[in-house]
């Protein structure tokens, strides 16, 4: 299993009309691990007790994924029940600090038709499965369970199978409901904290993708100054959001979205040329894992923050010079 300890340098973009404090971190040490015998790693989440769901895949692409918890010494690989391993697999998306798992997996007797995706809840014992087809008007449906909160209520997605529409969902209680930015051509829903907020990106008439907080009341939208676009992928219960920067062509920066509006972009990973740098979960201590993706392969991080003094950090930062304004809107 490679390890390495990479530097990570978290730069910020503050808000300019923000008066609070704004919060520069250097994220150090870089904890990189691939799963026994896999061909491509990636962590999706991480618990307050340092438990990394995510999932891998083998050298042969046509075994399909499997999922995983690990603690940072030792691997529990997780394959659902009835999953049609030749056909995608199973894969892990979010754990909660009681340790239950949430993903998706291909459902051996939907093989050969067109809904195959099903969502699922794993406690450590029992496999409870999310069909929320039912949702919506698609006549099939692949469905994705994407985190869990501790009162285990799950956010997800939605995905037409013929068309690849996506619609977001929260599932409590055993029961679903839909969650829509409004005028939103597409709706994700891909983190959820105790508190119910729920995190996710959308599309809007002009194919534009934005970043949004639901409370359960009101769609909060937030977009970057000088960028083309945002996904949010998950919040903490301090409401910090990771996700990812879009600009014009295919170049990202993943992010921290703070509770006062600032962003740091962790843009200064020491990876070759050509790879790609994505962080998809956060825990209460802003630890953040996520992937690197290099020449068809992929390994997963973990990265702890570090704040840097505040001299050291005007001084880099007047050398870094990149101050970029975020604004908000709010959606009923």
């Amino acid at each position: 299993m490679p390890i390495k300890y990479l530097p990570l340098i978290c730069m910020l973009f503050s808000s300019v009309a923000a008066a609070s404090p704004t919060y520069p971190y250097i994220y150090e040490p870089i904890y990189t691990f691939s799963a026994p015998g896999a061909s491509s790693t990636e962590a999706h989440a991480i618990n307050n007790n340092r438990q990394v769901g995510g999932s891998y895949s083998n050298p042969n692409a046509y075994l399909g994924a499997h999922g995983f918890i690990h603690n940072l010494n030792s691997y529990t690989a997780i394959d659902a029940p009835d999953v049609a391993q030749a056909y995608g697999g199973t894969n892990i998306y979010g754990i909660n600090n009681n340790g239950s798992v949430v993903g998706s997996y291909t459902h051996s007797s939907n093989v050969g038709a067109p809904t195959t995706g099903r969502g699922f809840i794993y406690n450590g014992n029992t496999y409870t499965t999310i069909d929320a087809a039912s949702l919506n008007g698609f006549a099939n449906t692949d469905t994705y369970a994407y985190d869990i909160n501790d009162n285990n209520q799950v956010a997800g997605t939605l995905r037409d199978y013929a068309t690849g529409a996506l619609q977001g969902f929260l599932y409590s209680d055993g029961a679903l409901s839909p969650i829509n930015v409004p005028n939103a051509i597409q709706t994700t829903a891909t983190g959820i904290n105790n508190l119910g907020q729920v995190v996710g990106y959308f599309s809007d008439a002009a194919s534009s993708w934005h970043g949004y907080i639901y409370d359960g009341d009101t769609y909060s939208i937030f977009d970057v100054s000088g960028s083309s676009g945002s996904y949010f992928y998950d919040i903490n219960n301090n409401g910090l959001v990771i996700g990812e920067i879009f600009f014009q062509g295919t170049h990202s920066l993943p992010f921290i979205r703070y509770t006062d509006g600032n962003f740091s972009t962790l843009s200064h990973w020491y990876v070759p040329e050509g790879s790609k740098l994505r962080a998809y979960g956060i825990n209460d201590n802003n630890y953040i894992v996520g992937a690197v993706y290099e020449r068809g392969t992929s390994y997963g991080f973990l990265a702890m923050p570090v704040p840097i003094p505040a001299a050291a950090w005007t001084f880099g930062f007047s050398l870094i010079g990149l101050i970029s304004a975020a604004s908000r809107r709010n959606v009923a």
